[in-house]
């Protein structure tokens, strides 16, 4: 073997082994972005999930609120 192919059969390595590195590379970008939409949709989930709840609570407290002030209102009315 001489000297140019020597050099040749290098560079071949060289690029195989730059490629199967940016094709790891691609592969784990994409697993990190499918993890990052995953748990962002988590997120954004429990937090829609969260602010329901405290809408809920919200909302029933003012009813009670105003069903106190109804019932307030009519025993006034009675005495």
């Amino acid at each position: 073997m001489d000297d140019v192919e020597a050099e040749k059969q290098i560079k071949q390595m060289v690029n195989f082994i730059l490629n199967e590195a940016k094709e790891t590379a691609v592969g784990i970008e994409a697993k990190t972005n499918e993890d990052f939409n995953i748990e962002k949709l988590k997120l954004v989930q429990s937090m829609k999930e969260k602010t329901r709840t405290d809408m809920e609570k919200k909302l029933k407290a003012v009813e009670t609120k105003k069903a106190i002030e109804r019932s307030t209102a009519i025993n006034k009315t009675r005495l």
